[in-house]
């Protein structure tokens, strides 16, 4: 899904940048590369396996991979999503998104306010996608 936002946000950007006309479709795209998505983690399994012993994972590397990601890794990616993006969604994009256009939520079209003073900021911008 997340390649889904960056497409959207790449057709966005060659919609206006090539000076094109508004047309309907874009709603859509312009809803969609509003979004973001949670980093979703269950511990339990991890949290059993300690509970046991990690020891019980023979495979040296793959004991270390499952420590480091459980330890280091899921700490910094909740970080990162609530220090980072969830503080920007609230204090830039959803406020710039209600401003800008007709706007119920990140999963819904996002129809323009203004779509030709969209387009002057963006030019000769590159994709964000690829």
């Amino acid at each position: 899904m997340g390649d889904s936002a960056l497409a959207s946000i790449d057709t966005v950007l060659a919609r206006l940048a090539g000076s094109a006309e508004y047309s309907g479709e874009l709603a859509v795209h312009f809803g969609w590369s509003s979004r973001f998505f949670r980093f979703f983690n269950n511990p339990a399994a991890y949290e059993h396996l300690r509970s046991a012993g990690l020891d019980v994972i023979s495979n040296d590397t793959l004991r270390q991979s499952v420590i480091s990601y459980y330890d280091s890794w899921v700490p910094t990616l909740r970080w990162v999503e609530e220090t980072v993006v969830l503080r920007n969604w609230e204090s830039y994009l959803l406020p710039h998104m209600m401003t800008k256009f007709e706007f119920e939520g990140s999963w819904m079209p996002a129809i323009p306010r203004d779509y030709t003073a969209l387009a002057l900021p963006v030019c000769g911008q590159k994709s964000v996608g690829k």
